[in-house]
């Protein structure tokens, strides 16, 4: 009987919790465009020769190694955590 009870209530458990785990982000990721630029700086952060300096690095390194890396500067992350929001990009 207790087998039993415990193989119930682990299913409902299970059934239930489907809901828990899911995330729903506060900060709306842009659609992907058909180019993605190494760089994107939408603050204006860098000033215009940095700007240009990261993007040839980020773009030489792709080159040699075949290995993108991209850099989005962002005002907010309006609550969502950084784990979340950089796996949408």
């Amino acid at each position: 009987m207790k087998k039993y009870l415990f193989k119930i209530s682990l299913c409902l458990f299970v059934l239930c919790s489907g809901n828990v785990g899911r995330v729903y982000a506060q900060y709306k990721v842009p659609q992907k465009p058909k180019f993605v630029p190494a760089l994107i700086d939408s603050t204006a952060t860098l000033s215009g020769e940095e700007f240009w300096t990261l993007k040839s690095k980020l773009e030489r390194y792709q080159r040699q190694t075949s290995t993108e890396i991209l850099v989005a500067i962002i005002p907010s992350l309006r609550g969502e955590e950084i784990k979340f929001l950089a796996a949408q990009w």
